[in-house]
């Protein structure tokens, strides 16, 4: 995975160049839209994050796929930390109805 093809920038480019066509194509392939794509999102976000972390990027030279990995792996820690949150919120409310 080139960050710069998936995001569609060249490799000269400035870093609000880099964000601008980050927002875009992550408008683009927003799962939540009706032509999104749950791939695609995921990629375009690995992308950027491999353009704006660069110990990330030169890691991931070695193997096309560390940034989607990486990008998967966050996506389970958050929805993990999403339904914690949820538990204790109905822990909560549960506990103090009166």
């Amino acid at each position: 995975m080139n960050p710069y093809i998936t995001l569609g920038v060249s490799s000269n480019s400035s870093p609000n160049e880099i964000r601008r066509a980050y927002r875009q194509r992550a408008r683009a392939t927003h799962p939540d839209r009706p032509e999104g794509d749950h791939n695609a999102f995921l990629a375009v976000q690995a992308a950027y994050r491999a353009l704006t972390e660069p110990e990330l990027w030169s890691r991931s030279q070695g193997c096309p796929d560390l940034a989607m990995a990486i990008a998967e792996a966050e996506e389970r820690q958050n929805a993990r930390r999403q339904r914690r949150r949820r538990r204790l919120q109905r822990l909560y409310s549960s506990n103090h109805l009166g």
